[in-house]
């Protein structure tokens, strides 16, 4: 399996709450007693990688912001 793709899973195991922070230092522990610190680092990014809001969920917040609810009087108070 690529990094590429173990990253991913990573991700998509934290986002679907299946890995919590106990299970991505469990993994990143494990590879630094191997010394990988490189690899520990970037499982343990994943956790800030994962929390972020996904390209499609910025852009459809960002349109939603761009929304404005016309009042039922069309805004004419009288």
């Amino acid at each position: 399996m690529s990094n590429a793709i173990a990253l991913a899973l990573i991700q998509h195991l934290i986002r679907t709450e299946q890995f919590d922070t106990t299970d991505v230092d469990a993994i990143a522990d494990a590879l630094e007693r191997k010394d990988d610190d490189h690899a520990a680092h970037l499982v343990r990014l994943q956790l800030i990688e994962a929390s972020a809001p996904t390209q499609a969920e910025w852009e459809a917040d960002r349109r939603r912001a761009q929304f404005r609810v016309i009042p039922a009087d069309g805004g004419n108070s009288t």
